[in-house]
């Protein structure tokens, strides 16, 4: 394919949708995988992942599944100081998570960082109350990570969000 002069890519965004829509399952979340690598490793949320998700990603509900859902969360994970544009940009595009203990793990933290939970309470609310699904057994470690957003900030125990959440963690 020839290369737009002005842009210097090699293929539109329009064009990049279309292929999204015709791609299968498996092809879509692997291109999440993908792009998180390529913003990951290269720090290009700002100047490449959001404007590809936000012109390129397909909007229709039927490719808001559990394993894209799942992709989007660890590549909001994986962001850094970008996880609230992030999460901002990706929320239209969730729906619940089969599994979503990983993504709890990953909110929590490890000892070499500050947690999401605490560092961006309220994205890590909004992208929890996305993916979590409204009945399930409450996933590994959902009352510990709703307690690091309260603890981060108190207000947030009004939201709504977050009192659906709590419900679930019991």
């Amino acid at each position: 394919m020839l290369v737009e002069p002005e842009s210097h890519r090699y293929v539109t965004y329009s064009e990049a949708r279309l292929a999204l829509q015709e791609a299968t399952k498996e092809s879509r979340e692997h291109a999440i995988w993908f792009l998180g690598n390529v913003i990951g490793n290269q720090n290009e949320w700002g100047s490449f992942g959001k404007h590809f998700v936000q012109r390129s990603w397909p909007r229709e509900r039927k490719f808001q599944t559990s394993g894209s859902s799942r992709n989007f969360a660890h590549l909001a994970e994986e962001a850094g100081d970008d996880f609230p544009d992030v999460v901002k940009t990706i929320l239209p595009l969730l729906g619940p998570v089969d599994h979503v203990d990983m993504l709890i793990y990953g909110g929590t933290g490890n000892s070499e960082s500050t947690p999401l939970a605490t560092r961006f309470p309220e994205a890590m609310l909004s992208l929890l109350d996305r993916v979590v699904p409204w009945s399930i057994a409450p996933p590994h470690d959902l009352r510990r990570i709703i307690d690091m957003i309260a603890a981060a900030d108190p207000a947030l125990r009004q939201d709504q969000r977050w009192r659906r959440l709590d419900g679930i963690a019991g």
